[in-house]
């Protein structure tokens, strides 16, 4: 009997208890420590799945803003390889749904209309117009129309001295003579090249590689964000360049990235990630979280890609766009530029994996740790 009692007691307490918590003055000032952490972590994932929300919400916003930016002819031809690069790399890797879906059906609206503007191109091309053909070529839809005609335009286009002071327009000798911007269209053209390269062996030959400048890359020092710097400038080149060794190596945010790969390049971002902040530059902020977005992280597990990701929230523009846009000293790029790197570092996005420049890459990168570990052993 006294049993029986005993255990009815336990029972109307254990009701008591939770009809007595669901009062909120209650639950805030006598709830066990247990039921508190319990509501900690309910508002933190709440919190959460808000913010990721949020970010999904203004990557479409920020598409719609570029397409509409981009049905100018005039903003297109500006930038009409930049235009579908980025839609076509969204459409690929992105996870979320309706931002693959509008990127997709974007990139088959421009892909055509970039065609057919290459192809009415005077011959011979510009040569950074040229090394672009060469990375749209390699782009896995080459059986598409008008592709064949594409490939001959760039095989008559590729230099007759096709030295690697002709054909990159730079002394390789000299890096360290050549301003940062130089530098950063070396790395670029080294990419390019190294792309034709696996596409179409031996067709586009240079002797200067993606390897050698990534070699020159590692040991070359870079301004970092300081309080007493004379120059914020060189800093922020020195972020850009580096995001972009990143974006070599990942083939534009379509690989993913691994730390062990290259340790002096993450540490120097994340070093310069609050003076990045503080600069308040959108572009340099967001390419930072896109290269850490790469590397497997999520606002659930970095620093840098949530505070970023907020950064990025509260200084989208109302009509989607990032930064200041229809400036009139600035290029169609410089204004679409902020909304395209917003756009890249907020969404979510799967990797490709067994590429045949993901097998060139590595190889790559092999051989650039490889030295490392050779130099450490000296």
């Amino acid at each position: 009997m006294f049993r029986k009692i005993l255990v009815l007691f336990f029972a109307l307490t254990v009701v008591a208890i939770i009809f007595l918590y669901q009062s909120p003055f209650v639950r805030d000032h006598f709830a066990p420590p247990f039921f508190k952490m319990a509501d900690c972590a309910d508002d933190s994932q709440g919190e959460m799945a808000l913010l990721l929300q949020k970010r999904d919400q203004a990557a479409i916003r920020g598409i719609r803003w570029m397409d509409d930016f981009l049905r100018d002819d005039e903003h297109f031809r500006t930038m009409p390889f930049e235009a579908y690069h980025f839609f076509f790399v969204c459409a690929g890797t992105s996870t979320h749904p309706e931002i693959a879906a509008m990127a997709g059906k974007m990139a088959r609206q421009y892909e055509p209309r970039l065609k057919d503007l290459v192809l009415q191109m005077e011959e011979p091309l510009d040569r950074h117009v040229f090394l672009q053909l060469l990375e749209l070529i390699t782009k896995p839809d080459a059986n598409a129309s008008n592709d064949a005609a594409l490939i001959a335009k760039a095989q008559r286009s590729f230099p007759e001295n096709n030295d690697d002071t002709n054909i990159y327009g730079r002394e390789l000798d000299h890096l360290d003579q050549e301003e940062l911007i130089d530098i950063f269209y070396v790395l670029l053209h080294a990419y390019f090249l190294e792309k034709a390269d696996v596409a179409y062996p031996g067709q586009f030959p240079v002797s200067y590689r993606l390897l050698d400048i990534l070699r020159y890359l590692k040991t070359k020092p870079l301004e970092n964000f300081t309080k007493d710097a004379a120059d914020p400038s060189q800093a922020m080149q020195g972020v850009f360049l580096t995001t972009h060794i990143a974006y070599v190596m990942s083939d534009y945010s379509r690989l993913k990235l691994h730390e062990e790969d290259a340790p002096w390049l993450y540490e120097y971002l994340r070093k310069n990630f609050h003076g990045a902040m503080q600069s308040g530059v959108v572009d340099v902020v967001a390419e930072i979280v896109d290269v850490f977005r790469s590397l497997g992280y999520t606002e659930e597990n970095s620093d840098i890609v949530r505070t970023g990701t907020e950064f990025l929230l509260e200084r989208q523009n109302e009509d989607g766009s990032w930064g200041e846009v229809n400036v009139e000293e600035q290029s169609a790029y410089d204004n679409m530029h902020p909304t395209s790197s917003a756009i890249w570092a907020l969404r979510d996005r799967s990797f490709l994996t067994g590429t045949p420049y993901s097998k060139r890459i590595q190889r790559i990168l092999r051989e650039l740790n490889e030295n490392r570990a050779s130099d450490q052993h000296q």
